[in-house]
């Protein structure tokens, strides 16, 4: 086996672990720590970095995970101008950056839609008024992105 298909995979690992931790804390306390964001950008860097260095593929993960991020704070903030309420948190918003810079552009998208989705239909089934959207946004893109290794 090749060092960098075990580079890749504890990369991978690394990335679900602290996004589970991040989920764990979403769902009880509805924020979703800084520093356990961080890292995770942390490691879709190194992720970016090797496959330019190993493929010479360049990271447009992290491209557009700018551009993703920027979008959705528009959003957010015209959302809350508006209506003066949250669609998002800010938190939440940079959970799907980091998705994205990890996985990709399709896989946050589709991971961000799909979990907002199925977030909503069981806070609906259980008469919730919210939920916290990380652990959803996090299995929804997660699923996706293994979804693309096989």
């Amino acid at each position: 086996m090749q060092a960098s298909v075990i580079v890749f995979a504890l990369l991978d690992v690394a990335f679900f672990v602290s996004a589970g931790i991040a989920s764990v804390q979403d769902a009880k306390t509805r924020t979703l720590p800084n520093k356990v964001l961080l890292a995770m950008f942390a490691l879709a860097c190194v992720k970016a970095f090797l496959l330019y260095l190993w493929v010479h593929m360049l990271p447009a993960s992290l491209l557009a995970a700018v551009f993703l991020v920027a979008v959705l704070v528009a959003f957010e903030l015209c959302y809350r101008k508006v209506t003066k309420k949250c669609a998002l948190g800010m938190g939440d918003i940079k959970l799907v950056g980091v998705w994205c810079a990890f996985a990709g552009i399709f896989a946050a998208l589709f991971g961000f839609c799909a979990g907002l989705l199925g977030g909503a239909v069981f806070s609906a089934v259980r008469k919730q008024k919210t939920f916290a959207a990380g652990p959803w946004i996090s299995c929804a893109t997660a699923l996706c992105y293994l979804a693309t290794l096989v």
